[in-house]
């Protein structure tokens, strides 16, 4: 067992449960009421990625955890549809570079993040793009 990679005791205390990342495997050992382990058991193979840990709930089901990676950001760029301009205030408001989203008049409503499964602002030098009679404009996201 030289490639664990979790291990932990079930509620009852009478196992160690051990992630395995060679086999991949979860394995567990008996704890003798001496406090040493009797021999290794394989608790489950059928694992078809290497898992990265295990724990137990509070009705001692065990739940084998893995971590997959972020997707790595591709080059290319790709257009999102996020929020409504609210042209009427952009307008009123008589600063040609402010934009003002439809909905967010405060500084306490704080426009969504998270749109079509990308986080608005999180690319490095990410900004926003708005079309407008055949015109775009750009302006960085703060």
């Amino acid at each position: 067992m030289e490639t664990a990679r979790d291990a932990n005791c079930n509620h009852a205390g009478n196992y160690l449960y051990v992630v395995e990342s060679f086999h991949p495997c979860v394995s567990r050992l008996p704890i003798n009421d001496d406090g040493s382990f009797g021999k290794k058991e394989i608790f489950t193979e059928d694992i078809a990625i290497v898992p990265d840990g295990l724990a137990f709930d509070k009705d001692n089901k065990a739940f084998i955890t893995h971590i997959i990676p972020p997707k790595a950001n591709v080059e290319e760029e790709e257009s999102v549809d996020w929020l409504s301009i609210d042209v009427n205030v952009t307008k009123s408001v008589g600063v040609s570079t402010h934009l003002y989203i439809r909905g967010f008049d405060t500084e306490d409503s704080i426009p969504p993040t998270l749109t079509q499964g990308y986080r608005v602002g999180a690319k490095v030098n990410d900004k926003l793009f708005v079309i407008n009679d055949g015109n775009t404009f750009s302006a960085d996201i703060l």
